[in-house]
């Protein structure tokens, strides 16, 4: 995983890890930025999107703590992209509006 966050650095647009620890995102944003500077790119034009599913351990954290959304977001996180926390298709919308009270309109 490092070599592809330095690849993502030199060569890519953006970059999307998935279900990653926020102490590991850390060291491999790190990887990423070097890449960038290695070939002279500004790091800031890469963005950063971040997948997280719900049988990842930061899943339950992110739906219900601002703090944690905050914390990736200081990382260097401009996006995130969670699966809705239900596969029960006539609760996703109850439980989207859920997560958008608790979370969004706190962050």
């Amino acid at each position: 995983i490092p070599a592809a966050a330095r690849r993502a650095g030199r060569i890519g647009d953006g970059w999307m890890p998935m279900a990653m620890p926020a102490e590991e995102l850390s060291a491999r944003l790190a990887d990423l930025r070097a890449g960038a500077r290695s070939i002279g790119r500004d790091p800031a034009e890469i963005e950063i999107s971040y997948g997280v599913g719900p049988l990842s351990k930061q899943y339950q954290r992110i739906l219900t703590d601002p703090g944690e959304v905050r914390r990736y977001a200081d990382l260097g996180v401009t996006r995130m992209v969670l699966t809705a926390p239900t596969f029960d298709p006539g609760e996703v919308p109850a439980a989207l509006e859920r997560f958008a009270e608790a979370v969004i309109q706190r962050v």
